[in-house]
This record gives structure tokens, C-alpha cells and sequence, in this order.
């Protein structure tokens, strides 16, 4: 019923925005599946037909799809003729229900006709859960069970053993010794979240890296959780147990300097591809996406040195008045 009411505003869209257009122009909307599951990376294909010849087409860029549930990965172009133009976008699918591309714009340039905009058609994707739904058992009630009617003499019997035991329990603890008195703790030397990022990233580039046992999926988790641990300490966001599209919308309300975020993002997508989508990277890409996180430690060094100071005052403070509670 959900897919049939989706795929009738899909119609509906189509059929106002079709006479927008110029005619002669014509715009073809593909996917490459209909039914997404969570991390699935779909094809998107935008094809700009036209009858006469243009001189160029702007497609949409990485900013229109710049949304929790879809995120871009990447795109590739394809002039195939002076009157046909195409971009082939692969994107990844986070959401939990069925999902609605909108209206995509291009904008044609022609020097006879002039400048124009042509639009896409919606697009439906639905989604697809690997969670079965099972039936519901209803236990039965207990039966009531009926006691005996005199109980005096037994609840006198509890209360005279609870004061037996309570006086017991008093007379061993007087005849205990008293315990030493314990030592204050050693105070718990800050650990600086750049450093250890840092120590991460070279394990990552080293002779133990899972790269040198081509463990793709075991490299790519760490990277992604030494970025993800960084953000929990530093940020105070609990990144360890979001999704990367929960993670940037963080980031962004924080905020977060945009080239964090544009980094952030790069590392964590390649990340999920691998872990969910069952993507097959090489060496020089892993070391690709090791480049950029090692370009995320410098960016972070500058930005967030005064942050990290911050945090390394109040942890010493802390120290210091839990040692002065222990004396």
C-alpha cells in the first residue's frame, strides 16, 4: 500500500514538471535497483538528450545530495555526443524507510536558443529490512495461589531470625580489625586524543598494519573507529555507536569546521562501503584513504589545540581534587 501511494506522487510529480521543459529536451532518469537495504550503493544515472547541439550542461553537484539517509560517494561523466550528455552518480543508502529522489536540475547553455534548465523525474526507492517480523506469544496468567489463613506465628519466627542474624553481624564486626588506611591513588596521567590518533595511523602504516595481510575490512575499521574515538573524547559526542550519516549531523550542529567534515566524511563512506556494501578496495586505495586521515590529524592539530588544552586542564583539576578527597 506504502509503494503503491509513493510511486502515484512519483506520477504526479512527473506530470507538472513535464511541460516546464523546452522542447526538444529531453531528460532520462535511471537507477539501478528499486528496493535498497541499509549501506546498499546505488547507481543514478541523469541523461540529457536534446535535438539540436549545446554547448555545455551543468549537472547537479555533491551538494544536492547532501542528506542523512542518501550520501554521495562519487560520479563519473560521459559526453557521449555534441547533443547527448550523462553523469552516472554512485550513491549510499543509510536510511530505515522508503525514500524519494527529488527533481534533479541541469542547466543547458546555447548560444542560438539561449540558456535553459531542464529537471529530472522523482525517483522511489524502497526500503527493504532483513529484520523478520515474528508473532507475538502471550503468556498465560499464573495461578493465584491461596495462603494459610494463620501466618502470625510464622512471620515472628522471620523477624526473630533477621534480628539474630543483625546482632551476629554486629558482634563479628567488632571483633574485626580495623583496615589500614588505604594510600591515596596515584593521580591518572592525561592522555592527549591527538597523540594517540596519531599512534593509531602509524600501526595502521606499519609492519603490524592488516594491510600487510591484505585484511581490508579489519584496516578499514580501524581507521574509521581511530577517527570516531577521536571525536567521542574530544567532541563529546558518542561517535563510537552512531552511523557516519548520525556523525555528520553532528559535526554540523557542533560545529564543526567544514574541513574536518569534509574529511571526516571521505574516511568514514570508503569505511562503510567495505563493511556493509561488500566493496573490494586495493592497496593503493587504502593507502589512499590512510593519506587522508593522516591529513585529518593535521587539520585537527591546528583547529583543536585550544579544545584539547581545555580538556587537559580540567582532567588535572579533577586529579587534583580526588587526590585531596583521598588524603
Amino acid at each position: 500500500m506504502q509503494n503503491t501511494l509513493i510511486g502515484s506522487i512519483v506520477l504526479l510529480l512527473f506530470l507538472i514538471s513535464g511541460p516546464g521543459q523546452a522542447q526538444g529536451q529531453e531528460l532520462h532518469t535511471y537507477v539501478d535497483r528499486d528496493s535498497v537495504r541499509v549501506g546498499d550503493v546505488i547507481s543514478y544515472t541523469l541523461v540529457v538528450n536534446t535535438g539540436d547541439n549545446f554547448q555545455s550542461a551543468v549537472f547537479p553537484g555533491e551538494d544536492k545530495f547532501e542528506d542523512e539517509d542518501l550520501i554521495f560517494v562519487n560520479r563519473q561523466r560521459h559526453r557521449l555526443s555534441a547533443n547527448r550528455d550523462s553523469v552516472v552518480y554512485h550513491l549510499q543508502f543509510f536510511g530505515t524507510e522508503d525514500y524519494i529522489i527529488a527533481r534533479m536540475p541541469v542547466e543547458l547553455a546555447n548560444d542560438a536558443d539561449g540558456d535553459s534548465t531542464i529537471y529530472s523525474t522523482p525517483v522511489p526507492l524502497f526500503f527493504k529490512t532483513v529484520i523478520a517480523e515474528g508473532d507475538e506469544e502471550f503468556r498465560p496468567l499464573k495461578p493465584i495461589f491461596a495462603f494459610a489463613a494463620d501466618l502470625w506465628p510464622w512471620l515472628l519466627a522471620i523477624i526473630l531470625l533477621g534480628l539474630a542474624g543483625w546482632l551476629l553481624y554486629r558482634y563479628l564486626q567488632k571483633r574485626e580489625p580495623k583496615p589500614e588506611p588505604k594510600e591515596a591513588p596515584e593521580p591518572i596521567p592525561f592522555e592527549n586524543p591527538l597523540l594517540r590518533l596519531r599512534d593509531q595511523l602509524h600501526t595502521l602504516s606499519g609492519e603490524n598494519s592488516p594491510l600487510n595481510r591484505r585484511d581490508f575490512k579489519e584496516f578499514y575499521v580501524l581507521l574509521g573507529d581511530a577517527i570516531r574515538e577521536y571525536f567521542e573524547h574530544v567532541y563529546d559526542i558518542n561517535a563510537l555507536e552512531m552511523t557516519s550519516g548520525e556523525i555528520m549531523k553532528e559535526l554540523r550542529e557542533y560545529p564543526a569546521e567544514k574541513e574536518i567534515i569534509s574529511i571526516t566524511r571521505k574516511v568514514l563512506n570508503e569505511a562503510d562501503m567495505v563493511k556493509f556494501a561488500k566493496f573490494e578496495p586495493d592497496i593503493p586505495q587504502a593507502n589512499k584513504a590512510l593519506e587522508v586521515a593522516f591529513q585529518f590529524l593535521e587539520v585537527v592539530s591546528e583547529t583543536d589545540k585550544y579544545r584539547i588544552e581545555e580538556l587537559r586542564e580540567s582532567h588535572e583539576s579533577q586529579q587534583e581534587l580526588l587526590t585531596a578527597e583521598a588524603n
